[in-house]
């Protein structure tokens, strides 16, 4: 899979994140992200799932093209999601859920299964 980010801005409220990031990463290739606390690392792997949208700027990966020009619909968003996944470094998992409930939440938002579905993917 093949990712490309042009002119890329992402804000958290009035602080700017990520400045103009342009980046190609053809197929096969392998790419480290490397800097200090705040550098915007986890802000461009989140963007990579769309799980923080630009202000501005355009992303392609995983056959998916979306320019930031205007928001991505939750169907776009949904089929991304089925196809790139993100392990946090610091994973919370819900308290108030069982151990077999944390697991089938994923299977069961982002494709959309039923919970009888998920818990058979074991």
């Amino acid at each position: 899979m093949s990712i490309q980010l042009n002119a890329i801005n992402c804000f958290y409220g009035a602080h700017q994140a990520l400045f103009d990031i342009n980046l190609a990463c053809p197929q096969g290739e392998t790419l480290v992200l490397l800097g200090p606390s705040g550098a915007g690392k986890s802000s461009l792997l989140r963007v990579l799932n769309l799980l923080e949208l630009p202000r501005s700027g355009s992303l392609q990966i995983a056959g998916n093209h979306f320019d930031f020009s205007q928001t991505p619909s939750d169907n776009a968003i949904r089929e991304l999601r089925q196809n790139v996944g993100m392990v946090f470094q610091q994973y919370n998992l819900w308290p108030h859920l069982s151990v077999m409930q944390n697991l089938i939440e994923a299977p069961c938002r982002v494709l959309g299964l039923s919970k009888d579905a998920a818990r058979a993917r074991r």
